[in-house]
């Protein structure tokens, strides 16, 4: 199968940034792996709706000056449009509305996020910084709100934001897309203290939430009853967890049939069948790297890529779309720190 996909990464300019991998999966050890545009610490990328042009954000403090991007995409080239300021630090993630030039950029340092709307070339401008109060038991991670990962629902009306350090996930409901989205608090689901909520998978528009919680490494399942959020259970992905969770990405199959779920820790990818109970674990696979930070299933659904941080490197498993269960395909991919894949 051949593939052409981006990677962001915790690499700094001007060797660093975003990287474009061109591959084989008959035949690893000959992807390519160039620089697509250059940037500090792009740690999210993401498209906008209609594929045009492609926004990252750059994970660093404030007194780094960090900066959101914008690059027009004609083929396989990346032409920068422009820069500005984001108004919090470390953005770790950044999500796009399905239709209108909007997003909602997550700033886990200082829990803030806020709303851009995305102008013809690409570039967002901001217009409305949103942060919500609050903290946990975990002193270390805790201390203060940190959001970390945002996805519209209900066909864009609103958007829900993640939020690690308060233990919560927080609803919003925008404006006119057109002529005011600015977005107001609807409310927020109080999840179990010390869980930490990192990223989540939307079912049915937002009738079902499955949340990854980072730091006891559950799944917190919920599903919606107007503006309000029921607990529907809670699954334990890896088994019991005594010590500070590392989980990290959680991706949904194109079909609703299965999740994946990255442990850090564990070095493994946990794969789950979804149906009307709880999601149940049919198998483990290791992830042949450390720190696996993001996956992706690709575009054709037979094939799971795996960004390992700490080991600079992809990893490839070929996926049963009956079973859900992954087989590990020989030859990596070396790319610097890894932590974002994009198709």
């Amino acid at each position: 199968m051949k593939l052409d996909f981006l990677v962001g990464s915790y690499s700094k300019a001007p060797d660093g940034g975003i990287f474009r991998v061109e591959a084989d999966t008959d035949d690893l050890a000959s992807a390519t792996v160039t620089l697509a545009a250059p940037a500090d610490e792009p740690s999210w990328i993401t498209w906008t709706p209609e594929r045009t042009h492609l926004i990252a954000v750059e994970e660093r403090l404030l007194e780094d000056a960090p900066k959101i991007h914008a690059f027009s995409a004609t083929g396989n080239a990346l032409t920068p449009t422009g820069t500005a300021p984001l108004p919090g630090m470390q953005a770790c993630h950044i999500g796009v509305h399905p239709h209108h030039p909007l997003a909602v950029s997550c700033h886990y340092g200082d829990g803030s996020f806020a709303l851009w709307q995305v102008a013809g070339d690409g570039l967002p401008r901001q217009r409305q910084s949103l942060r919500q109060e609050g903290s946990g038991p975990n002193r270390d991670r805790q201390d203060g709100p940190h959001a970390h990962f945002c996805a519209f629902i209900d066909g864009g009306d609103g958007f829900l934001v993640a939020d690690l350090g308060s233990d919560a996930i927080h609803h919003y409901r925008l404006g006119d897309p057109a002529t005011d989205p600015a977005a107001s608090y609807v409310g927020s689901i109080a999840l179990p203290p010390g869980c930490g909520p990192r990223h989540f998978t939307v079912e049915g528009e937002g009738a079902r939430l499955t949340v990854a919680c980072e730091l006891d490494e559950t799944l917190r399942i919920y599903t919606r009853d107007g503006d309000g959020w029921t607990a529907a259970g809670t699954v334990e992905p890896f088994g019991p967890c005594d010590v500070e969770g590392a989980i990290s990405a959680i991706r949904l199959s194109e079909d609703g049939k299965f999740l994946y779920v990255a442990g850090r820790r564990q070095r493994e990818v946990a794969v789950l069948a979804t149906g009307p109970g709880l999601p149940e674990v049919v198998a483990r696979t290791e992830v042949g790297g450390r720190t696996p930070r993001d996956m992706v299933i690709a575009p054709t659904g037979s094939l799971l890529i795996v960004a390992n941080q700490d080991s600079s490197a992809l990893t490839f498993f070929a996926r049963d779309p009956d079973k859900g269960t992954l087989t590990r395909i020989g030859g990596d991919v070396a790319v610097p720190t890894p932590s974002c894949i994009l198709f």
